[in-house]
């Protein structure tokens, strides 16, 4: 998979940059990310947290390092080292880290008249490699894999959007109305049982179709149910891979 994928600025950007009270967090997996919107937020938290990039040619030469400088809505701005000074404009290949894992993506770069900046048309994928400490599964797009949790208020959950050895985001059909977890909350993971001791809700945000946004902590697995929820994850994080390259 990974081989092949290897195969005053605002003015020279011609838009400007959408304002933060205009980005609405988003939810982030493992594999290919497409969707613009999360494109765009995975590098703005490239640049936030001054993350550098290697950068190399289609042909595997190192090109030496960089730093997003700027994002639009179509296009990103790197600041390159010395190393790319005397290079035509091309494609090239970036790898980083942010505070989601490893990213790597393909970007056609052209030179600015600004000397070390760099500008290319936001990339159509980027592949995010989550630390396989955080590592997080998105159960919607798992096929043949079904994630629930139930509690003691029937209803009270719509839909596990996603899930990690330590967490879940959630759909909540209403506002929330006192927490979760009364100890008796249960996982189901294609029909197998996991008990969570405790479940903890981190943060939540109303949608504005109705309905909210939940993210909460799983606390307290210990021993063969731990054991259970990573088979699982390994098991729904292999077929999104085989589903989608």
């Amino acid at each position: 998979m990974l081989n092949r994928f290897w195969q005053g600025v605002q003015s020279m950007l011609g838009e400007t940059p959408s304002s933060a009270a205009e980005l609405v967090p988003l939810p982030m997996c493992d594999l290919a990310v497409t969707e613009p919107g999360r494109v765009q937020e995975l590098l703005r938290l490239i640049e936030s947290g001054h993350y550098a990039l290697s950068l190399q040619s289609s042909e595997g030469q190192g090109l030496g390092r960089a730093h997003v400088f700027a994002v639009t809505q179509s296009q990103v701005t790197l600041r390159c080292s010395q190393a790319m000074a005397d290079r035509p404009a091309g494609r090239v290949n970036a790898v980083g880290s942010s505070d989601r894992g490893a990213v790597m993506f393909t970007l056609e770069l052209v030179p600015t008249r600004l000397g070390d900046l760099w500008r290319a048309a936001l990339p159509a994928e980027i592949l995010c490699v989550q630390s396989r400490e955080h590592r997080r599964v998105e159960v919607v797009r798992s096929l043949g894999h079904q994630a629930q949790l139930i509690t003691a208020r029937p209803g009270a959950v719509k839909q596990v959007l996603d899930l990690s050895e330590s967490g879940a985001s959630l759909d909540i059909p209403g506002p929330l109305q006192g927490p979760l977890s009364d100890g008796n909350v249960v996982l189901m993971l294609d029909g197998m049982r996991i008990q969570v001791p405790r479940l903890e809700v981190v943060h939540s945000r109303a949608l504005p179709q109705g309905g909210m946004r939940a993210g909460v902590r799983i606390e307290g697995l210990q021993g063969e149910e731990a054991r259970s929820l990573r088979r699982w994850l390994n098991a729904a994080e292999t077929a999104l891979i085989t589903t989608s390259h």
